[in-house]
This record gives C-alpha cells, structure tokens and sequence, in this order.
C-alpha cells in the first residue's frame, strides 16, 4: 500500500464511519476498484482513528461512564450497563462470524447485499414512531446482536444499530447517543486482539498515516452527521445504498 491509498482509505473510514452506510463495505469495495491489498489491522487502524475522534467529541459523557460505577449518577450507571450488554452480545456474534469472517470482504455478492439490507432498514425508519425516552436491557440486547452482525461488509453499524433502536420507539436522540457510544469497546477491543495477531502488512508509517487521516476527516463529519440523524432523515441515505447495491453488483458481474 502506498502513501495515496493510505490517504484515500482514511478519508471514506472517516466520512463512512458515521454515515449510515457501511465504512466496511466502502473499504472493501474500494479495495477492489483500485486494486489494494489492506490487512486486517489497517481496517482496524483506520476506525481507530474513527474512535478517537469520538472520544474527544464525546469526552464529558464517557468521563460520567467511567465513573458512574463510583459515584451517584443512576442515569450514566444505568447506560454503561446497558453497552455492557449490548458489546458482550455483539463479541458472541463476532466470535461466531470468525472463521469466514474475511473472506466475506472479497466477495462482492455478500457485500452488494449487505448494501441493499442497510437501505431497506434505513428506509423502514421513514415510518417509525418514537414511544420512548431511552434504551432498556431489551433493546440493548436486540442493538448488541445487529451490531455484530454488521461486522459483515456492506450492513452499516451505525445505521442498522440506529435502525433496530428506532423499530423499539427508541428516542431518537437516545438511539444515537446509544449507537455511537457502543460503537468505542467495540472498535477498541477489536484492535487490542488484531494487534496482538500482528497480522499488519503495511509499514508502521503507513499505518499510522491512515489512522491520523481517518481521525481527522471523523473529528469533523461526527458533529455534522449528528445533527442530521438526530432531524429525523436517516432514511435518505436509504436510496444511496440501494444506488450502491446495485453498482456492486454490477462490478461484480461484469
């Protein structure tokens, strides 16, 4: 991989990340079309840099987590729980996925399919009706599983997480506050247990370079991206991803 492909992945992890479209998908598409080799670690690296965007961003509230166990805060204490929950289903479904794991981001079926079942789940959101104010242990549960299900190319993390927590009157607000704070021991723990695999083909430099991409495009697409999801129009990203199902599986084919 060379600096522009570093530069180029980093810049769809960042923007897809937190658009309900599927940063794995993307990646892997992209790696496709321009002929790149990436590892499993340099996918990670990237969303890495993702996350610690996030933490910035969302540092009062994962302050109030980390500390909810040892303070009063029922509330914070409550939802750390809650994405306790959620990251021990979404790690069962991750263990159960393992073995055919990468090979599903070669095959451009799997991931023009994960496309068109993000759209379809995106566009159902279009006619849901918001009964509560926050996510219970239920939910959680239900988010966890799609989450790791979305591991799989082409299904989007955030959006289908979102999606599921909107089909449970989940407010709107709440679900994706839930969704993007699930997102952190997810990616972390993920790169801790690839880290030690050292399966990295790329050089420390190049790995580097495409976290600090991804950080940077992500610091600026989070609070953009927040505001449109929280206004209700996750839904119109619905027809993008069908535009894309449809593309991959005329790459796929030809």
């Amino acid at each position: 991989m060379n600096v522009f492909q570093a530069i180029l992945l980093g810049i769809i992890q960042g923007v897809a990340e937190w658009m309900p479209i599927s940063s794995s998908g993307h990646l892997a598409l992209a790696d496709h079309i321009f002929n790149i080799t990436s590892s499993p670690l340099f996918n990670l690296s990237l969303h890495l840099g993702s996350i610690l965007a996030l933490l910035i961003i969302f540092r009062i509230e994962i302050k109030k987590l980390l500390t909810s166990f040892f303070t009063k805060d029922v509330e914070y204490k409550e939802l750390a729980l809650l994405i306790i929950i959620a990251t021990a289903i979404t790690g069962v479904i991750a263990f159960l996925l393992q073995k055919n794991f990468l090979s599903f981001f070669d095959n451009l079926f799997v991931i023009a399919t994960g496309f068109f079942i993000t759209g379809v789940l995106l566009f159902l959101t279009k006619f849901v009706k918001e009964t509560k104010e926050k996510v219970h242990a239920a939910d959680a549960v239900l988010i966890g599983a799609v989450q790791g299900i979305a591991l799989l190319p082409g299904i989007s993390r955030s959006g289908s997480t979102i999606a599921v927590a909107l089909f449970r009157n989940v407010n709107r607000v709440q679900a994706v506050r839930f969704s993007f704070l699930l997102v952190i021991p997810a990616v972390l723990g993920a790169f801790i247990l690839e880290f030690n695999k050292n399966t990295a083909t790329e050089p420390l430099g190049i790995l580097i370079l495409g976290t600090i991409i991804s950080f940077i495009v992500s610091f600026f697409m989070i609070n953009y991206l927040l505001d449109i999801l929280k206004k209700g129009k996750i839904h119109y990203f619905a027809y993008y991803c069908f535009a894309l199902a449809v593309l991959t599986m005329f790459i796929a084919i030809r």
